[in-house]
């Protein structure tokens, strides 16, 4: 019994430092200057311009369907994993469309 106690209590502690910190939302921590978010706006752009477009026949399609993920849950999980300006990873796919 002793030695079950002690094994959980161990694991318990070394678990307990893999907790990430999240750090306290303070409204001093937003940026509020206007040319930092024109340069995001702007470097978005040339990065949607720079995209050329593939006019080769497709061998094979993948589709992804995420069911549920309405611009409201897609905006709540980019906030949630890195703040506002962070991009989930299928949001770099180069071509993506919402069907209502």
């Amino acid at each position: 019994m002793r030695t079950t106690v002690a094994i959980v209590s161990c694991v318990f502690l070394a678990s307990a430092g893999t907790v990430p910190e999240f750090k306290e939302f303070k409204a001093e921590n937003l940026r509020t200057d206007q040319q930092f978010w024109k340069n995001i706006a702007r470097d978005e752009l040339y990065e949607a311009l720079r995209v050329r477009q593939n006019y080769g026949r497709a061998k094979n399609v993948i589709l992804f369907i995420g069911d549920g993920m309405g611009p409201n849950t897609i905006t709540t999980a980019r906030i949630y994993k890195g703040g506002e300006t962070n991009r989930l990873a299928f949001e770099r796919f180069p071509h993506m469309g919402l069907l209502k």
